[in-house]
């Protein structure tokens, strides 16, 4: 029996590995010295009777070694060739992408899991922005899951520009379902071609559909032209929400949001205060619970009444906190031990809480300064 393993450049993996696959070649899990990483195979004869997929495939490459630091964007990690092949080796994304992580989830979003998502997918645009870049092939499938993490993928697409984003770019390409009416026309088109796709993306992710029908090109740009951006009534979403959309949506490029508007827009920072309350709610939470675990504390004595709300007394116990040395053990700990912590920490809804995690973590700092005085 023939083995299914394929070995390239040390990288292992076995056939029926397969992560995805599109028309020009497949993506398979694969592994290196015990690591996992994923690799993207594409047949040379694929490509032989295609120069423009061959500069897709060498442009992907270019453009994922220049955002290797970027925690939003698809890290690269090296590429082969051999007689038959061409292999892009980049980090294995163990949580597939945001279409079947939508899927798995009723077919939607709600409101603020959305906003959370498209804050993460954002600073992969700031990082490809700043360095003059355009993704143009924004979609569902081309943002991947990592740790909770989302990130863009597929820069085969991608394409410089100038900083200021005045230049006008003249070739088609991308998902006509995520395409600018701009694009859909054959139009000359700016940077705000990506910030539509970029409405389209989160408009599905909060109400599971695209807000217009896509039977035919001529058809799909039909409805954009006449038929207004509308809301689904069952699915109610903040006035800031429908505004950000609204300004991502406007069929004249001269009306919608330029990036630093993007950037700047009150959905999205409202948003991000909350996500870093949340970070310090729950680096606050972990830190109590490897000190509630090592003393063998019954922390629901300590954080909660009988009613099972935060009630803000401080244990003595708790001061072991500023013991910078315990701290520094603690951390290297294997993180297996706080496997249980982390599954029912996840189910916390961090929001409801944020404002007695506060008050607490106040009052950690004043038993601190007057420990620090003394």
């Amino acid at each position: 029996m023939q083995s299914k393993l394929k070995i390239v450049d040390g990288y292992v993996w076995d056939n029926e590995c397969l992560l995805g696959e599109g028309a020009f070649g497949k993506v398979y899990k694969c592994q290196k010295q015990n690591k996992q990483f994923a690799v993207k195979v594409i047949k040379k004869t694929t490509l032989q009777t295609s120069q423009i997929q061959l500069e897709t495939l060498e442009n992907e490459i270019e453009v994922m070694k220049k955002f290797t630091k970027s925690n939003n964007i698809l890290k690269y990690i090296s590429h082969y060739s051999d007689d038959q092949n061409y292999y892009i080796f980049t980090e294995y994304c163990e949580g597939g992408n945001l279409r079947t992580y939508i899927q798995r989830r009723g077919g939607y979003l709600q409101e603020n899991q959305s906003i959370e998502i498209l804050n993460q997918l954002i600073n992969g645009f700031k990082d490809l922005i700043k360095n003059g870049y355009l993704h143009r092939d924004i979609k569902l499938e081309n943002c991947l899951i990592k740790q909770n993490t989302f990130i863009l993928s597929d820069f085969g697409l991608a394409t410089k520009y100038d900083l200021k984003g005045y230049k006008l770019i003249k070739q088609q390409v991308g998902t006509p379902l995520y395409m600018s009416p701009q694009l859909l026309e054959n139009y000359p088109y700016t940077t705000k071609g990506d910030i539509w796709s970029l409405g389209m993306l989160f408009y599905e992710m909060l109400f599971g559909k695209t807000p217009w029908n896509c039977k035919n090109l001529s058809s799909f740009l039909y409805e954009i032209k006449n038929k207004p951006l509308l809301f689904p009534l069952n699915i109610p979403i903040k006035q800031e929400t429908r505004d950000f959309l609204m300004k991502c949506l406007s069929i004249d490029e001269g009306r919608r949001m330029t990036w630093e508007e993007i950037f700047s827009h009150e959905m999205i920072q409202s948003q991000r205060k909350k996500i870093k309350l949340d970070e310090k709610s729950k680096s606050i939470l972990f830190d109590l619970q490897k000190i509630v675990f090592f003393n063998k504390i019954n922390i629901k004595k300590i954080l909660f009444d009988k009613q099972k709300n935060l009630i803000f007394q401080i244990n003595q116990a708790f001061l072991n906190f500023q013991n910078k040395q315990i701290i520094q053990f603690l951390k290297k700990i294997p993180t297996f031990f706080f496997k249980q912590f982390h599954s029912k920490i996840k189910q916390f809804q961090f929001q409801i809480y944020q404002i007695f995690l506060v008050k607490i973590i106040n009052k950690i700092s004043i038993i601190i300064k007057i420990i620090k005085q003394n």
